[in-house]
């Protein structure tokens, strides 16, 4: 079984990625560490929270970690996920609480306590993994490798014509785990990245397959409202993004396999700036959800 450590800034991507390894029997999560990018740490420590409370598997602790990058000013996603970064669809807050100690001294840890047997993924700004290099690199080399989602080789950023979200919030903390000691293995923006045409009926099924299912196709849409200021700001005539009936079908973006980022439908990537298009975030399950293989 694969051992594996989240390092997130949970917004409504993360938390479906969440979602996705809790399920997953083939994985089990050693803990989860927070930072924040999304959207602040509070928020992202509480969102993180509420996925391992709706994967309705088991709980790894949850830990609080940076809540600034190493030198810079936070520049929060709300405009891809929404205030409380699960497209504010008033979620209760979660029964479980976050545990006490630090993010970085607890990475650190559990990498020391398993050499060479966890897997460190990260879905966020990566300030909490330099950290725990700068801190203590023999224990943070005990490390496997470390996913990184992040950066654009081959194409346009998703946060700017040439910047990927999780690495513009933090640069100087994405050189430093670069250059840590351990494997990386990059997942760029491009092999991330792809869209569907989303019928309200696919949506409707993968809602009732589970409790699961419903909270993915829920929290992965852009309200109504803000999918019509899309529409607007972007001079398209009809678009359809998230849950509102904007047209007859919905645009929804999918994820990779941990569903890492966002996208948006290929002729506003071609017409829009891409430095300004808002991004939303969409699970792979709709793939699985056509060919009936969402887990119950």
């Amino acid at each position: 079984m694969r051992k594996l450590w989240i390092d997130t800034d949970t917004a409504s991507d993360d938390a479906v990625a969440l979602l996705m390894a809790l399920r997953e029997p083939t994985v089990q999560v050693l803990g989860i560490s927070v930072v924040m990018g999304n959207v602040s740490l509070e928020r992202a420590v509480r969102n993180a929270l509420i996925s391992v409370e709706r994967a309705g598997t088991y709980a790894p602790p949850v830990y609080a970690g940076a809540s600034k990058p190493l030198y810079r000013d936070t520049d929060f996603a709300v405009v891809c996920h929404g205030v409380d970064g699960l497209s504010d669809r008033g979620y209760a807050d979660p029964i479980l609480k976050p545990e006490t100690g630090n993010a970085v001294d607890a990475m650190l840890s559990c990498a020391r306590a398993n050499p060479g047997q966890v897997e460190l993924v990260t879905l966020g700004p990566l300030t909490n993994v330099a950290i725990a290099a700068f801190k203590d690199p023999a224990a943070f080399r005990c490390f496997k490798s470390v996913t990184i989602m992040g950066g654009a080789l081959r194409m346009p950023g998703n946060w700017s014509p040439v910047s990927e979200f999780n690495i513009i919030v933090d640069p100087e903390a994405a050189e430093a785990v670069f250059h840590g000691g351990v494997p990386v293995i990059l997942a760029p923006f491009e092999i991330c990245t792809g869209e569907s045409l989303f019928l309200q009926a696919d949506r409707d099924r993968m809602a009732a397959v589970s409790e699961a299912g419903a909270f993915a196709v829920t929290l992965e849409c852009i309200p109504s409202e803000l999918a019509a200021e899309i529409t607007a700001a972007l001079k398209i005539v009809t678009i359809g993004i998230g849950a509102g009936p904007v047209c007859d079908a919905q645009w929804l973006v999918m994820h990779d396999l941990l569903g890492l980022n966002e996208s948006v439908p290929s002729f506003v990537k071609k017409y829009a700036d891409l430095a300004t298009v808002v991004r939303g975030a969409f699970s792979s399950y709709v793939n699985e959800v056509r060919k009936g293989e969402f887990p119950t």
